[in-house]
Order: C-alpha cells, then structure tokens, then sequence
C-alpha cells in the first residue's frame, strides 16, 4: 500500500528514519527478521540463496528456509552481522 504526499509523490508506509546531521533516509525493515518481524540480533543465520532468519526463528525452522526451502543450517550471516554492528553505534540499538 503506498500513500501520496502533498506533492503527488508516493512514499512506502515503512518505518524510516532520517539521520539529520547528513539527510539520509534509512529503510529499517531491512533489520527486522523476514519471519517474526522482529529486529534482527547476532547471530543470523542464512540458507544457501542468502534469506536471513533470527536467532530466535532458526531453531524452530526445521532446518529448512522458510522462502526457498533450501537447507537453513549453521551457516552464518557474516555481512548483515556487520550492519547490524555498525548499526548499533549510530542508532543506539
């Protein structure tokens, strides 16, 4: 669902948030879990295709990936582990 502003433009109902000292607009979605919708913690864990799930969700998936069905092991997500440090010092998270 998409909403128009006063300019005619659309804009996506996420949450976003903007850091003022440089106007960047950050889509946080990208940080929740694609399962639960919670935000993601460290570890991630990934199946083969890259979809991420929480450390919370992976036990319970049966060690398959819930978007693909390829196997979901122990296999972690070293890159989005790093956003999600890297993250943590400019949001406070």
């Amino acid at each position: 669902m998409k909403r128009s502003s006063e300019d005619g433009n659309t804009q996506s109902p996420k949450r976003q948030r903007t850091r003022s000292e440089t106007g960047t607009l950050l889509d946080l979605d990208v940080l929740d879990c694609p399962i639960c919708y919670e935000p993601l913690t460290i570890p991630l864990f990934q199946c083969d295709n890259g979809h991420v799930a929480c450390r919370f969700c992976w036990p319970k998936l049966g060690k398959k990936c819930p978007a693909c069905v390829l196997p979901i092991g122990n296999k972690r997500c070293i890159a989005m582990e790093s956003v999600l440090k890297s993250s943590a010092g400019v949001w406070g998270v």
